[in-house]
């Protein structure tokens, strides 16, 4: 199914209409095919609906909504147990030679 213009049930107020941006749903097909029966399970009735294809979502939204790998801390910064091993880790903080 491919909708060029959003879906509106009911008109909601010329109000409500100018201030609110239509609200863009992944729904099944039957869903949007009978939008008035299911619009009250996703609070939309009365609102303007653009129904996102599976296609799209799948292949454009969902790659872009994953978080990006942190970078990953490289060793060497004098922390690893073996390389410590033996040093004094007080870091001149508490016992002071006299």
């Amino acid at each position: 199914m491919d909708y060029q213009q959003p879906v509106i049930v009911q008109p909601p107020p010329v109000a409500v209409a100018v201030e609110r941006p239509p609200i863009y749903l992944r729904v099944p097909p039957g869903h949007a095919k009978h939008w008035k029966k299911h619009c009250r399970e996703y609070n939309a009735c009365g609102e303007r609906v653009y129904f996102v294809q599976e296609r799209w979502y799948n292949e454009v939204y969902v790659p872009n909504q994953r978080a990006p790998e942190p970078p990953e801390h490289g060793h060497g910064h004098g922390h690893d147990r073996e390389d410590d091993q033996g040093h004094d880790h007080d870091h001149g903080r508490g016992k002071r030679e006299g």
